[in-house]
């Protein structure tokens, strides 16, 4: 079963916000290498460290999509994906605030859509075209109360 696909927005403050953190992460990793008397091990451990912590930061943001099946939107990010039911949702609103909560965004402003399950009743997004997003999510679910503008 096909759905309706629709891509993150990509903003130039997430790609920065990445870069920083990356950059980060490498500085922490080579600092023992520089302190400490050169070792193998330790290198390697740290060499590890890095790639795989870099993959998780990163791999969510190369795949992340969201899907428009019958009954249900589909949220794919890296390892994880969020089954959200459209009779579930109840709001959706418009949210600058990308760092706090659980999201699927690589922009620093977009969605949030409230709904009645999950653990936190949220999650925020970024659709790369959110008026054609929301007039299907509205189509979908019109029982979710939207304010967004």
């Amino acid at each position: 079963m096909k759905g309706i696909v629709f891509k993150s927005k990509v903003d130039r403050g997430y790609k920065l916000f990445l870069c920083v953190v990356t950059l980060i992460l490498f500085i922490v990793c080579l600092i023992p290498v520089i302190i400490f008397p050169f070792n193998w091990l330790i290198l390697i451990i740290l060499v590890g460290v890095f790639v795989l912590s870099t993959l998780f930061i990163l791999l969510p943001c190369f795949n992340l999509c969201y899907i428009f099946f019958y009954d249900y939107l589909l949220v794919k990010s890296g390892f994880f994906r969020f089954h959200i039911k459209y009779s579930q949702m109840t709001k959706i609103e418009a949210t600058s605030n990308f760092l706090i909560g659980t999201r699927a965004m690589m922009a620093t402003n977009g969605i949030v859509i409230y709904y009645s399950s999950g653990i936190t009743g949220e999650l925020k997004l970024s659709p790369d075209d959110q008026d054609a997003f929301l007039k299907i999510l509205q189509e979908r679910a019109p029982q979710a109360n939207i304010n967004v503008r």
